[in-house]
C-alpha cells in the first residue's frame, strides 16, 4: 500500500490543501503513519494524532522514531488506539482525514465509520476524504460535479471520460471482490454524507484519487 499511494500521487494533497488554514489533524485509521509522516515533515506547524488499532501502534512508533525523529522529538505527534467501527477518533480536532479507507467497506460499515467520525467534530471542524470519484455516465450531473471541482469530459466524449478511465472500473471491481467494498459516484459520496450530517465543501482533483472535503451540515 506504501508503494501504491506514491504510484497514484495520493501525495500530492500535501501541497494541494491549505494546510495553513489548520493546525491539528487526525489521520484515521492511520496505519503506521504512510501520509502522517510526509505531512508532519511537509507542514512541521501541524499537531498530528494517528489513530489505528492498537496491535499497530508499537509499529507506528517505531517507524516516527526512524522517519520523522524531529516531529517525535518536538511532541507533534500522539498515538492513539482507535477501532473506528466501535468509538470515535479523539474529539475537536481541525480535521480528520480518512485515506483510501471508505472504499474498503459497503455502505453500511461506511456509515458506522463515519457517524463516529461525526461524533468527534467541533463546529470547526472538517473530514477529508482521499479516495476515488468514479465518473458518471449520466451527463444531467455534469454542472454540479463542475461546480464542486469535478473534471467532466466534453462531448462527445463521456462525461466520465469512458476507457481513459478504464483504471478506476478495474479498482471498483477489485474492492467489490477483495472487500466486498466499492469505488463511488460523486452522488454516492454525497448520500453517506448527508446521511450521517455532513455536506461537501469541494473537492481536490490530485489525479487518480480526489480528497473530498466535508463539513458539519
Amino acid at each position: 500500500m506504501i508503494g501504491l499511494g506514491e504510484v497514484l500521487g495520493s501525495l500530492s494533497v500535501l501541497d494541494q490543501y491549505p494546510w495553513n488554514e489548520v493546525s491539528t489533524v487526525c489521520d484515521v485509521g492511520a496505519s503506521i503513519g504512510t501520509f502522517s509522516i510526509p505531512l508532519a515533515k511537509t507542514h512541521s506547524h501541524l499537531k498530528i494524532i494517528n489513530q489505528d488499532l492498537e496491535r499497530v501502534m508499537p509499529q507506528a512508533k517505531e517507524e516516527w522514531e526512524r522517519e520523522a525523529p524531529q516531529a517525535v522529538q518536538e511532541q507533534r505527534i500522539d498515538f492513539v488506539p482507535l477501532n473506528f467501527f466501535k468509538e470515535a477518533p479523539v474529539a475537536g480536532q481541525d480535521v480528520y482525514y480518512l485515506r483510501l479507507i471508505i472504499h474498503d467497506w459497503p455502505d453500511a460499515e461506511a456509515l458506522t465509520i463515519l457517524r463516529n467520525v461525526r461524533k468527534a467534530m467541533a463546529p470547526h471542524s472538517r473530514v477529508l476524504i482521499q479516495d476515488f470519484i468514479v465518473g458518471n455516465p449520466d451527463r444531467s450531473s455534469d454542472p454540479a460535479a463542475k461546480n464542486i471541482g469535478i473534471d467532466v469530459a466534453p462531448k462527445p466524449m463521456l462525461p466520465g471520460f469512458g476507457a481513459g478511465n478504464t483504471f478506476m472500473y478495474q479498482q471498483d471491481l477489485l474492492m467489490l471482490m477483495g472487500n466486498n467494498g466499492k469505488e463511488r459516484l460523486l452522488d454516492d459520496w454525497t448520500t453517506l454524507a448527508t446521511a450521517v450530517g455532513l455536506r461537501l465543501e469541494k473537492v481536490y482533483d490530485l489525479g487518480d484519487t480526489s480528497v473530498l472535503d466535508f463539513r458539519m451540515a
